[in-house]
């Protein structure tokens, strides 16, 4: 929160330094921020940063998120090799809930209080953001997605090796899809529009709240 930066990679690690509150800043998606940037905008830090807390013991961690005072760490059990999700407060390196275990958790995003994971088959799930509960999930889409989820604004987008998909926050609801080459790409948002740079190296844009190209 005020005063801080996360930083996270196999060991866990929080570090002291003269940044502005970060629960609802960059930091929620895959690379910062919705666009995908990698800029922490409204972040300034001062050195030295000092070591506040550290914490480890995650297996094969992927990209943590986090938001709602808290950090979400994506990674599976030692012994099974299960997807799980464990929630640390950004206060002190504790945890929050969890580990969570899950269907997959190919990426996370964190938007309005809950934190979003898509699964290898490319199924869409919500968990609470401060309880670990889950919410919905959506059917599976198919199989081999590996892209992180975007949430914006109420919507979640993530794509399959057809489609791009967006989904109601709140519901889990499908909101529309639009055809595209899209499990290899995270989805940004950027200005009312949703892009995807998928393997096939073609850019494609949709509108934010309709998919109309």
């Amino acid at each position: 929160s005020n005063g801080t930066v996360n930083l996270l990679a196999d060991i866990t690690g929080y570090y002291q330094g003269g940044a502005e509150n970060l629960n609802d800043s960059p930091g929620r998606s895959f690379q910062g921020d919705i666009g995908h940037s990698g800029v922490l905008t409204g972040i300034s830090l001062t050195p030295p940063l000092i070591p506040a807390w550290a914490t480890g013991g995650f297996d094969h961690p992927g990209q943590a998120i986090f938001g709602a005072g808290a950090i979400y760490v994506p990674s599976h059990t030692p012994e099974t090799g299960q997807p799980i999700i464990t929630a640390l407060r950004e206060s002190d390196g504790s945890i929050l809930w969890g580990p969570q275990p899950i269907p997959g958790a190919e990426g996370l995003a964190y938007d309005a209080g809950r934190v979003f994971a898509v699964d290898f088959y490319c199924a869409l799930h919500s968990y609470d953001a401060t309880a670990g509960t889950a919410q919905w999930a959506t059917k599976n889409f198919g199989e081999g997605c590996n892209s992180p989820p975007t949430a914006a604004n109420g919507i979640v987008y993530f794509g399959t090796n057809t489609q791009l998909i967006a989904v109601s926050e709140s519901t889990g609801a499908i909101v529309w899809t639009a055809a595209a080459s899209a499990d290899h790409s995270s989805p940004g948002v950027v200005n009312g529009k949703v892009i995807v740079d998928p393997t096939d190296l073609l850019v494609s844009a949709f509108d934010a709240s309709t998919g109309a190209p």
